[in-house]
């Protein structure tokens, strides 16, 4: 398993979500000059990297695959997107 972070400006650590066996992460990284997030391992994992021309390549040749891969995206926003809400609402105790 992997964790997805941020650094916050005060050096702090905030997880924003885990990286889940079998998920294809991290595809944004192709579409902006430096990193959104880093990533860590909770566990010892194997990686395979996938090169953003054979995405490309995907997209173009194979709509089931590509259809999976936007699949895989839509949960990981959706999942983010979740974790966001439950991190953003304040507990009654510390207001």
């Amino acid at each position: 398993m992997l964790l997805r972070y941020k650094i916050l400006h005060k050096g702090g650590r905030q997880i924003v979500d885990f990286v889940l066996s079998g998920d294809i992460f991290a595809l944004q990284a192709c579409l902006f000059k430096s990193s959104l997030y880093s990533i860590a391992t909770v566990n010892p994992v194997v990686l395979s990297v996938i090169m953003f021309d054979k995405i490309d390549e995907v997209f173009e040749g194979n709509p089931r695959l590509s259809k999976l891969i936007f699949w895989s995206t839509a949960c990981e926003a959706a999942r983010r997107a979740e974790h966001l809400t439950d991190a953003a609402r304040p507990s009654a105790y510390g207001v």
